[in-house]
C-alpha cells in the first residue's frame, strides 16, 4: 500500500499473518455528534479492506471512505474508524485539516 499510484491493496497485517484491518459492521452508522463512521478492528484476512493510498488518504475502494483516528486524538490505543471520504479537490484540502489531521497518513 505504500505506493502512491492508486494501486489497490488489501490491508493485511504482516505482523499477524492471517489477520487484517477489517470493518466491524457491514455499513457506516451515524450519530448526531460524530456524523457517519464505521468502526474498524482486527479480523480474518478474508475480511480485509481493499484500499488505495494517494500520499495522504488511505481510501476504501468500495465506497471512498477514508481511514480516520477517532476524535482526532492521535495517540496509542485510540480507535481506528472510517469516515466518508472527500469527493472534490476542495473537500480533500478541508479533510487534511479536520480533527488534527486524523485522516492523513504517512506510510514508511
Amino acid at each position: 500500500l505504500c505506493r502512491q499510484n492508486g494501486e489497490k491493496a488489501l490491508l493485511e497485517l504482516s505482523s499477524h499473518p492471517g489477520y487484517s484491518i477489517s470493518p466491524m459492521f457491514d455499513k457506516m452508522s451515524g450519530t448526531f455528534y460524530f456524523g457517519y463512521f464505521l468502526e474498524l478492528g482486527f479480523g480474518p484476512k478474508e475480511n480485509a479492506i481493499l484500499a488505495t493510498y494517494d500520499g495522504t488518504f488511505i481510501t476504501r475502494v468500495d465506497d471512498g471512505g477514508v481511514l480516520n483516528i477517532a476524535h482526532g486524538d492521535i495517540k496509542e490505543g485510540v480507535d481506528l474508524t472510517m469516515k466518508p471520504g472527500p469527493r472534490t479537490p476542495r473537500e480533500q484540502e478541508e479533510h487534511k485539516k479536520l480533527m488534527n489531521g486524523s485522516r492523513c497518513f504517512i506510510i514508511n
